[in-house]
């Protein structure tokens, strides 16, 4: 079976988690925001980011208040900047260290947030990487504990698992 394109994918994801016509939740992004907001990180966010921002806007996704993966709401470049300009302190496991664990260094080092779940105490991040990438695996990071597992192979991986997930209401 052949996967969908990108833009399919995120056509579908749209249409089910923002149905809305006209979402005041949702803006647009341009590509020299999200530009500018590299710079301001020095680091780099996936394509998979930059095309579904640019194509679809950063905000809000409608999701029940039982969805297994919460990614509640997909941020603004300029958010990114914001939350990255406020260190975390966490735990830093192996698999995002490229081989010791760190028992406490600023998680910003290592990920990347570009979202959040429903309560706003979860948030989704892309590894941190400093040259160009087509996707990146996603982690969940809780800043409560500071716990920090990989949820998804790839952006689009999250995208399509939310998709897949039953409609509940």
């Amino acid at each position: 079976m052949q996967r969908p394109s990108r833009t399919s994918l995120y056509q579908a994801f749209t249409a089910r988690f923002r149905p809305e016509a006209s979402r005041t939740d949702v803006v647009a992004v341009t590509n020299q925001e999200i530009d500018i907001a590299e710079a301001a990180i020095g680091c780099k966010l996936p394509r998979s980011y930059r095309t579904f921002v640019t194509g679809f806007g950063a905000g809000d996704n409608d999701l029940p208040d039982n969805a297994p993966l919460m990614l509640a709401e997909i941020w603004h470049p300029e958010r990114i900047v914001k939350q990255m300009n406020s260190p975390w302190m966490a735990p830093i496991p192996e698999f995002l260290t490229g081989g010791t664990p760190l028992s406490r260094d600023v998680a910003w080092k290592h990920l990347t947030p570009f979202g959040s779940e429903q309560s706003d105490g979860y948030w989704f991040c892309f590894r941190r990487e400093l040259g160009v990438t087509d996707d990146l695996p996603v982690f969940y990071f809780s800043h409560d504990g500071g716990d920090i597992e990989q949820v998804a192979d790839s952006f689009d991986n999250l995208i399509e698992q939310m998709l897949n997930q039953p409609t509940l209401t």
